[in-house]
């Protein structure tokens, strides 16, 4: 199942996506390693789905911090409110009509510009963040996994020992948690590219 992140992926969320993908790749190696028959079966099925499922929508959503990175190409913030401060002093220092006019126009436009740039920075570093901890969560969900197939593994089965399924549970609702955060995210994202 192991899929490369695309050619458009942005550097800094490569790394992150072989992670998940590993994390799947682990999961559902555990998912062979269990008992066919066990209880801990069905809910690996379900945990390896998840985490496939989560590993493709993180691969999608670096795909949203790609489309960031290029709209916030060219001058950065700081040199657009450089600009609009330029712009402004100028405005300042003509005579009512259409140049002055013209001038603070402009300078409107570049503080705009300015903010919705900043705005696109900060949804990035926060798509950044959240893609890193639902990543850890397919990390740790793999982990719990070959924990509970060693305990299976370990216990007596007819001895009627249940292996304690919670905490997987627990850490698949978080990635899940977590993929809805970056559906939020990217849902600003696509409403702010119309400002930009």
């Amino acid at each position: 199942w192991t899929t490369a992140p695309a050619p458009s992926t942005p550097a800094d969320t490569a790394s992150w996506l072989r992670r998940a993908t590993a994390a799947a790749d682990l999961l559902a190696a555990h998912r062979r390693a269990s008992d066919d028959e066990s209880p801990l079966a069905r809910t690996l099925d379900d945990a390896a789905a998840v985490v496939s499922d989560a590993a493709e929508q993180l691969r999608q959503r670096a795909g949203t911090i790609g489309r960031i990175d290029a709209v916030i190409t060219g001058p950065d913030a700081r040199r657009l409110l450089a600009d609009a401060e330029r712009l402004r002093r100028e405005a300042a220092s003509l005579a009512s009509g259409p140049l002055r006019q013209a001038k603070e126009a402009s300078a409107r436009a570049a503080a705009e510009r300015a903010a919705s740039r900043r705005r696109l920075a900060e949804l990035r570093e926060l798509l950044m963040a959240t893609l890193e901890s639902t990543v850890l969560g397919l990390e740790a969900a793999a982990e719990r996994a070959a924990v509970l197939v060693s305990l299976e593994v370990a216990t007596d089965a007819s001895a009627g020992v249940e292996v304690d399924l919670a905490p997987l549970t627990d850490e698949l609702a978080a990635v899940t948690e977590g993929l809805d955060r970056l559906g939020e995210i990217s849902h600003r994202f696509a409403t702010e590219r119309g400002g930009v």
